[in-house]
């Protein structure tokens, strides 16, 4: 079966949810085929929090450069968005490659605004060796090992060992710490260090 495809595509772009600051939407595009407009492909796609996480791409017909243009179009559609493949199948993976190759997709650099554990338990190790190395059990093996370590002695030298769990929740790479990188510390929690001199 031989077909036309036109360049006059056309796409509808609807919500199909939303919920919790999500919104879920379905872009779908058409194209003429044999003189009728047909459905060509579509993507799902999540908007949160200024980010676009992408579900699924379909075209259905290969090799004929829907997904791209489909993907050029969101793209389009939400310039001051960030775009992130979700789970991709061998040929996903294969398409988003392409797309970052060509320079379609662009790999963005999320800047880390949590804090510095090497320089943080230095500063505290001046102040208390035991509120340094409870930090550091926190960060590295989670709550229950780090109270398990206070179980003999509570004393960590006037750190709230509670107020240290807190902080270890915005480290970089802390085991607690399942923040948004691109999220600052709470107020407070600053506030906490620089009284305690280690800010």
């Amino acid at each position: 079966m031989k077909l036309y495809i036109s360049e006059d595509v056309t796409y509808n772009n609807s919500s199909i949810d939303a919920y919790d600051g999500q919104v879920d939407m379905i872009l779908k595009m058409y194209d003429e085929i044999e003189g009728k407009k047909q459905k060509v492909g579509y993507i799902t796609y999540i908007i949160f929090r200024n980010e676009i996480h992408i579900q699924m791409i379909k075209s259905f017909f290969k090799k004929r450069g829907y997904a791209e243009k489909m993907l050029k179009w969101l793209i389009n559609e939400y310039p001051e968005y960030d775009i992130y493949p979700g789970m991709t199948t061998d040929e996903g993976t294969l398409f988003f490659a392409k797309m970052y190759q060509k320079g379609i997709l662009k790999k963005k650099e999320i800047a880390n605004k949590h804090l510095d554990f090497n320089e943080l338990y230095k500063k505290i190790r001046l102040k208390s060796v035991r509120a340094a190395k409870f930090l550091k059990i926190l960060v590295n093996n989670g709550n229950n090992s780090a109270f398990k370590f206070l179980k003999k002695d509570r004393d960590l030298n006037g750190f709230d060992p509670n107020e240290l769990y807190d902080i270890s929740q915005w480290i970089k790479g802390s085991v607690t710490n399942d923040n948004f990188p691109e999220d600052e510390p709470p107020y407070w929690i600053t506030e906490y260090l620089k009284e305690m001199g280690v800010l």
